[in-house]
Formats: structure tokens, C-alpha cells, sequence
């Protein structure tokens, strides 16, 4: 195979710069083959770093290749095709297995759901907080992952807890009883991958139904809307490009909510705050 004249070749510090440019989309490696340079392969942080000399002793530039895709890069890098500089052909990317950053995924969660006590208003008196256990939360979502670092997602899920008691004045009543809230969310989500592991956080705002289940008195048997937003931070490891497995923890807000009980009177509901910690499965679809 011709090679070019030593006088027509760039100068290291230009094929530095083509290399760099190549560089720039994270999921591919090259290999130059045009100019008369030596790949010299050494271990670094997980991976291999890649050290390109020219022949003449001048310039260098370097290229990182991480994890599971290492092996694969040293491969063509070291293997016999490429083991000299006289070995060497026409620049050309090299497509490797790389994990799919980027596209539709979904996703289904499920944990433990604690939420706050919560104040009352009847008949337009403060009247006291009924009190909440902890319950459980399940939901799924579907998403876009624009790249390795930013996604959107519509998220549905369910929670519910127990109310196990009213407060009034300082005296508790046992009750039997449960509220549940439906959430609907646009969440955001920012991440940075270190290998198979991302962690990322993110926020979400949306609309939730509130409903009350209480045999308290007269009985209260209602449910209402309200605003929600709430806070996301977690961390996930991917099994395979497509496929990854991960925790995390939730707070969520969602506005007062306004019902009315067995006698027709009205009850208000002060915002709703609560915490869960959830495990979540994440499957990206093929493009």
C-alpha cells in the first residue's frame, strides 16, 4: 500500500488536531492510518490510553477508550494489521459495540412510601393533622435520553398509606382508613456515566389526585386535584447497553386539596409532603 512522501505528510501538531476533532463523538475510537504514526497502548484507570507518536519523534496526542470496550480497541490497535507504521493505510473510523446513550426507554419503579402528617381544616376551623403511616409507592415511566448526560421522561405512579389517627386539640382518635395519591409528572433528569455506573438527580412537576378513604365520624370518601412537583437523586448500573438496575430517593409536594365529609361538610387538606426510597428498572429500546 503507497504511503505518502515524508513532505506531503501534515505535521504532528496538525494530525493531532484531526484526531481530537475525530475525538469528539465519545463512542468511536480511530485509528490513523494515513500519517506515519506509532500507537503505543498503555493501562490507565480502567481502561487503555493510547499514545500516538509520530515517526519522526515529533508531537503526540492521546485517546482514552474505557471498560468493556478497552479489549476491543487494543485489538485493532496492537493486533498484527496494525503493528507498524508500515502497516498502516487510509484514516477510517472504527465502529465499536458502544452502549446506546441516547433514545426512547422505559422504566418501571417500586418502594417504601413515608409520608407526612398532614393538617386538617373542617367547616373552615383549623382542627387539628391526621396522621399517615408509611405505605407503599409503584409507577413506570416512559423517556428520551437525548444523550449521555440529559433526558425527559413522562412519569405515572401510585402511592398509598394508612390513616391510623385524627388529632384535635391535642386528643387522638383512631380511625380506619387510607389515602392514595395518582401523580403524573414530567420529570427531567441530568446524569453523568462512570462507566456501567450513572448517577443522576432530577425534578419533575405534574398534577396529582388526591383520595381520601375515612371512617372517621360521618365518614370522608372523596378525592381531589392538586399541583405537584417533586425531587429525584439516584443512581443506576447497567447490566447491558440496554438494560440497567438502580436506586433511589424521592421527595414530593403536592398542594392542599379541598373534599367534603358524610354530613356535606367541607374538609381542606394541607399540602402533602413525602419521602420514598425506590428500586427502579430501566430497559432503553433499540433504535
Amino acid at each position: 500500500m503507497a504511503k505518502l512522501d515524508p513532505g506531503d505528510r501534515d505535521t504532528a501538531a496538525t494530525a493531532q488536531l484531526r484526531m481530537m476533532t475525530w475525538l469528539a463523538d465519545p463512542l468511536r475510537f480511530v485509528v490513523l492510518q494515513e500519517y506515519n504514526l506509532l500507537p503505543v497502548v498503555m493501562s490507565h484507570k480502567g481502561g487503555i490510553l493510547m499514545l500516538v507518536r509520530a515517526a519522526d519523534g515529533t508531537g503526540s496526542c492521546f485517546m482514552k477508550v474505557f471498560g468493556r470496550f478497552a479489549a476491543a480497541a487494543a485489538a485493532v490497535l496492537v493486533s498484527g494489521g496494525v503493528s507498524s507504521a508500515a502497516d498502516m493505510m487510509a484514516a477510517e473510523y472504527v465502529e465499536t459495540a458502544a452502549p446506546a446513550l441516547t433514545g426512547f426507554y422505559g422504566s418501571m419503579h417500586a418502594g417504601y412510601y413515608m409520608p407526612s402528617d398532614t393538617d386538617l381544616t373542617i367547616i373552615g376551623q383549623p382542627s387539628g393533622y391526621a396522621g399517615a403511616e408509611d405505605g407503599y409507592r409503584v409507577g413506570g415511566s416512559l423517556g428520551y435520553d437525548f444523550n449521555a448526560n440529559i433526558g425527559a421522561e413522562v412519569e405515572v405512579s401510585y402511592a398509598t398509606g394508612d390513616i391510623d389517627s385524627l388529632n384535635f386539640n391535642g386528643l387522638s382518635f383512631g380511625t380506619n382508613g387510607d389515602g392514595t395519591s395518582l401523580t403524573m409528572m414530567g420529570n427531567v433528569i441530568v446524569g453523568q456515566h462512570y462507566g456501567a455506573w450513572r448517577p443522576y438527580v432530577g425534578a419533575g412537576v405534574g398534577a396529582a389526585r388526591v383520595s381520601i378513604d375515612s371512617d372517621f365520624l360521618s365518614g370522608l370518601h372523596d378525592d381531589d386535584w392538586a399541583a405537584a412537583g417533586q425531587l429525584l437523586a439516584g443512581v443506576d448500573y447497567s447490566f447491558t447497553d440496554t438494560v440497567s438496575l438502580g436506586g433511589r430517593y424521592r421527595f414530593q409536594y403536592i398542594g392542599s386539596t379541598d373534599y367534603t365529609d358524610g354530613d356535606e361538610d367541607p374538609v381542606e387538606l394541607d399540602a402533602l409532603k413525602s419521602h420514598s426510597i425506590e428500586a427502579v428498572l430501566k430497559i432503553r429500546f433499540a433504535n
